[in-house]
């Protein structure tokens, strides 16, 4: 799994929106390891995508 959608255009497109969307919530924390997390006192958004799949779907 990773949280970098770099090199997954549609996944990053996804991924900006809920950025975008995100921020205009009030202020957060973003931070990026083995996914892509969110979080004000607490973590809420927890995204991520799988690095590939044996029959190449992701």
């Amino acid at each position: 799994m990773t949280g970098d959608f770099r090199s997954k255009p549609k996944t990053m497109e996804m991924a900006e929106k809920i950025i975008t969307f995100t921020k205009g919530l009030g202020p957060s924390r973003q931070e990026i390891k083995g996914q892509m997390t969110f979080a004000g006192k607490r973590k809420f958004l927890w995204m991520w995508t799988y690095g590939g799949t044996s029959d190449g779907t992701l």
